[in-house]
C-alpha cells in the first residue's frame, strides 16, 4: 500500500530558469554551458553556497550576481495544477520534496510560492552533501520517510533519478506532463 508520494521540485514543480537560460542561449559546447553543468553539480552537493553561485551564474549569463534573484528565481512560477494535484494527494499520503538544489535558494523559492506547508517533509541534496541518483540519497529518503521502496511513489523529470529509484524497488514515474502523470497515478488508484 501507498503511504508516501514523493516529488521532485524543479522539473515537475516549477522550471528551472538558470537550465532553461541555458538552453536557450547556449550550445553544449560552450565553456558557460559546461559552467553552469559544472556549477550545479557542485550546488547541489553543498560544495559551493549561495554568492559562490551567482559569481558563478554572472559568469555565465553577464546577469550581475546582486541581480540574479531578481532576473531569475523572482520571476518563476510554480506549476499550479500541480500543487492543486499535490493538495488533493496531500489529503492521503504523506507527500515529500525530494530534490537535487542548493537549499539556501529553494528554500527562498519555497518561502515565495508559500509551498513549505505542502510537504511534510523536504529533503534537499545540498544539506546532505549527496545527491540522486546516489543509492545513500535515497536510503536517506526512505530513513526520513519511515517506509519501505514499495510503499513509496517517487516523481521526477530526470530519467536517470527516476531509473535509480526504481532500483531501490520504488515505483517511479518519469514525469513529462501533468495529464500523463495523472494517467500513471490513476493506473495505480492513486486519484
Amino acid at each position: 500500500m501507498i503511504k508516501t508520494i514523493v516529488f521532485d521540485y524543479t522539473g515537475v514543480i516549477s522550471a528551472g530558469p538558470i537550465m532553461s537560460w541555458m538552453r536557450d542561449k547556449l550550445t553544449p559546447d560552450d565553456p558557460r554551458y559546461q559552467l553552469i553543468k559544472e556549477s550545479s553539480h557542485l550546488w547541489d552537493l553543498g560544495q559551493i553556497g549561495l554568492w559562490e553561485t551567482y559569481h558563478r551564474i554572472e559568469t555565465a549569463t553577464g546577469v550581475k550576481s546582486e541581480q540574479i534573484w531578481d532576473v531569475f528565481f523572482d520571476k518563476t512560477q510554480v506549476d499550479c495544477e500541480m500543487i492543486t494535484l499535490i493538495q488533493q494527494l496531500k489529503k492521503k499520503y504523506q507527500i515529500v520534496l525530494f530534490s537535487n538544489h542548493l537549499s539556501e535558494l529553494l528554500r527562498k523559492l519555497l518561502h515565495k510560492h508559500q509551498l513549505n506547508e505542502l510537504f511534510d517533509e523536504i529533503i534537499i541534496s545540498s544539506e546532505h552533501k549527496m545527491k540522486k541518483p546516489a543509492v545513500e540519497f535515497f536510503n536517506l529518503l526512505l530513513s526520513t520517510c519511515g517506509h519501505k521502496p514499495h510503499e513509496l511513489i517517487f516523481i521526477d523529470d530526470t530519467k536517470d533519478n527516476v531509473l535509480a529509484g526504481q532500483k531501490m524497488g520504488i515505483d517511479s514515474i518519469q514525469f513529462t506532463s501533468l495529464p500523463e502523470l495523472h494517467r500513471e497515478l490513476e493506473k495505480r488508484s492513486l486519484l
